[in-house]
């Protein structure tokens, strides 16, 4: 039932930054470190009697050394922008996402969990700037450090540097790292393929008890109404409070195994992702070819 090693690993980070806390927490909100007081029995449940062992014949390789324990499954990433927030947010405190930033974001973090969103933008001081800007690592370092630095309530596709910026800054300041990485395979025929967060060697640069990765089935796979989605994390705290609170978010066991199943089935998953990435670039070709021949200009890098 677990999806585990087949996920294919959108390109919205999210920071939220934690106070100096006692290290028994490991950065979690009070009410998460309670959950994990109060999910005791759920937890006993799910390790003994929910979870598949690993299997070193079945699985003998994998992108990243992972754990079955690392994961939680839900229904959809939105689900997880909220239960996330819940486990490590206060009341209040804030997420620093970089604009540009879907518009569905504040909904996620406010409605339930109260968090607030802080939005960084590239462009200051009515400087001329580019959406180029947006994913230049110098320019993603000023824009969240100026952000902190002016905000009260501190808080909290990318290039591989500009990943690595994301992630020293979150390491600096201590706070954590969210990459919801939903469009990870909606790339171009001719790109390179995406580079998640997971792929990449942060020893050194931040906890990764601080790094966590979303993913869903909805835009790569075009099934939003499925309503599935599985967050990894390596911080065991975070996992554990997350096992009996997401008992309220479960999506469908069939839909969980549908998933596994063509997830399992890597020829047909790699055909289904091809012709999606086909069928994207001809939809931008269109759409491009229509607005340069109005002279209408637009980011020729989405």
């Amino acid at each position: 039932m677990w999806i585990l090693n087949q996920l294919l690993l959108v390109i919205s980070i999210g920071f939220v930054y934690v106070e100096a806390v006692d290290p028994i927490q490991d950065y979690l909100s009070p009410r998460a470190s309670q959950a994990n007081v109060n999910g005791t029995g759920w937890r006993t449940l799910n390790q003994t009697v929910l979870s598949k062992p690993y299997d070193p014949k079945a699985h003998p390789r994998g992108m990243y050394p992972i754990s079955e324990y690392d994961f939680i499954v839900a229904s959809g990433v939105t689900s997880l922008i909220d239960s996330l927030t819940w486990r490590i947010c206060s009341d209040n405190e804030a997420i620093i996402i970089p604009r540009p930033l879907y518009n569905g974001f504040p909904t996620d973090m406010r409605l339930r969990s109260n968090g607030t969103l802080l939005p960084a933008s590239f462009m200051r001081d009515n400087e001329t700037v580019s959406l180029e800007d947006a994913f230049n690592p110098t320019s993603l370092n000023r824009s969240l450090e100026k952000t902190l630095e002016e905000s009260n309530r501190h808080s909290g596709k990318a290039s591989k540097e500009a990943l690595m910026t994301l992630a020293s800054f979150c390491g600096r300041h201590r706070i954590h790292f969210i990459s919801d990485e939903i469009y990870a395979n909606s790339v171009f025929p001719d790109e390179n393929l995406f580079t998640s967060v997971l792929s990449l060697n942060l020893s050194g640069i931040i906890d990764p008890n601080l790094v966590h990765v979303m993913y869903g089935m909805s835009k790569d796979f075009g099934a939003s109404g499925l309503r599935l989605g599985a967050l990894h994390s390596r911080n065991q705290n975070l996992i554990q409070a997350a096992a009996g609170v997401n008992l309220f978010s479960w999506p469908s066991y069939l839909a969980q195994d549908m998933w596994a199943r063509l997830l399992q089935n890597e020829t047909k998953t790699n055909e289904l992702l091809s012709q999606n990435r086909n069928l994207l670039n001809q939809t931008y070709s269109n759409v491009t070819s229509w607005l340069d021949r109005r002279n209408i200009t637009y980011f020729r890098g989405g």
